[in-house]
């Protein structure tokens, strides 16, 4: 189990061995829909979105990852979610058919557009950001 990389212990209920799960990464990880400050509806807890909301950051300022959790984002949750990052000028990655695809302002796209043509990651995880 490493940041970044999909667990083998992820079923359709979840973590399988939630209970007894390591410290690292998995206790140390800060679950984007479970903090306190959390912006997300009830419907984007992991196990009903099929993504994992993982935060990270874009010029200082908070971001998101929608990491796959079993299944794409489904029309109406990937425009809640343009709502939102419209609304806040968040920035999100997610992924669709196993591809990464991001969304935010054109600030936002061009940094990405600049990072891929430098090969550089595009985002960083901050599982252990607690």
């Amino acid at each position: 189990m490493k940041p970044g990389v999909r667990c083998h212990f992820v079923r359709d209920g979840g973590c399988s061995i939630y209970e007894t799960r390591p410290d690292s990464p998995c206790r140390q990880f800060s679950c984007g829909w479970v903090d306190a400050d959390s912006p997300f509806p009830d419907s984007f807890k992991p196990t009903q979105l099929g993504a994992i909301v993982v935060k990270t950051t874009w010029r200082g300022q908070p971001a998101y990852r929608l990491a796959f959790g079993g299944r794409d984002l489904d029309a109406g949750e990937l425009e809640w979610m343009m709502n939102f990052s419209r609304q806040t000028g968040r920035p999100f990655f997610y992924e669709k058919a196993g591809e990464t695809l991001g969304y935010g302002p054109q600030a936002f796209i061009e940094d990405m557009q600049a990072k891929i043509q430098r090969g550089i990651p595009l985002f960083e995880s901050h599982a252990a950001s607690r």
